[in-house]
């Protein structure tokens, strides 16, 4: 097989991987079938699987817009190609920048692409009953990103404080939250302290709300932004009365 073939391909023909893929955009689909003109329509990207059937990795929105518009048939550049390559294309396709894909639906693709460190980041999530979400409720995080990074930095590190935390508030709302979480974090550098501190938090009934409104109000008495997360470590000590002039 050639590297790449040039076709019109019937829209029934095409498949979506949810696996990597966003989300559709259904309002956007709105917007642009308004304005919708033939001539403008772009080629879209997909891989040809060994079983020969097609997935789109780069245009399903194009895709949509033809499908919502009438077309049968799309032009489309076919690569040899499978599950995997398809998540790496993806990623490379979209990276940090307007209307690109979020840090979530990347750790998403980064799984399906095989990535290690994705693949390390979601064993800790499954494996304390956490999933990634946009809200702050128990047992979902928004902080995915910085969970990858601190996993990278020291993984064993994370581990701990993933135990701190759904030791002491696993079914609490914020638990998870970028600012919990980081002040946990950096307490968790000193294994002693850590101890004592998840100790002081449990005698004294610390939870995830009082962290987050003690360090949003520490950060908004230095006028400084950033909801408390350069401070979460001061103010889970001083909750839990740890904390050392």
């Amino acid at each position: 097989m050639n590297a790449f073939q040039l076709e019109m391909v019937n829209v029934n023909l095409i498949q979506v991987d949810h696996s990597y893929q966003r989300p559709l955009d259904v309002k956007r689909i709105d917007r642009l079938k308004r304005a919708y003109n033939r001539g403008a329509c772009k080629a879209i990207s997909l891989s040809r699987r060994v079983d020969g059937s097609l997935w789109v990795y780069d245009g399903q929105h194009t895709l949509a817009l033809a499908v919502a518009s009438g077309e049968m048939v799309v032009p489309a550049v076919i690569v040899p190609g499978d599950r995997e390559k398809e998540a790496r294309w993806f990623l490379l396709m979209n990276g940090s920048g307007v209307s690109k894909a979020t840090v979530r639906e990347r750790h998403s693709a980064s799984l399906t692409a095989g990535d290690e460190v994705a693949k390390g980041v979601d064993d800790l999530l499954k494996r304390f009953g956490v999933t990634p979400g946009k809200n702050l409720i128990a047992g979902s995080t928004t902080a995915i990103g910085s969970i990858t990074g601190w996993f990278k930095c020291d993984s064993a590190r994370l581990e701990r404080v993933f135990g701190f935390i759904h030791g002491l508030w696993k079914s609490e709302d914020g638990a998870w939250s970028q600012i919990v979480m980081r002040g946990v974090w950096d307490i968790a550098s000193n294994i002693d302290e850590l101890e004592q501190v998840y100790l002081g938090a449990k005698k004294h009934k610390v939870t995830p709300r009082r962290v987050l409104d003690s360090a949003a109000a520490m950060q908004g008495a230095t006028g400084v932004p950033g909801g408390g997360s350069g401070v979460s470590a001061i103010a889970i000590r001083k909750l839990s009365r740890t904390f050392k002039k």
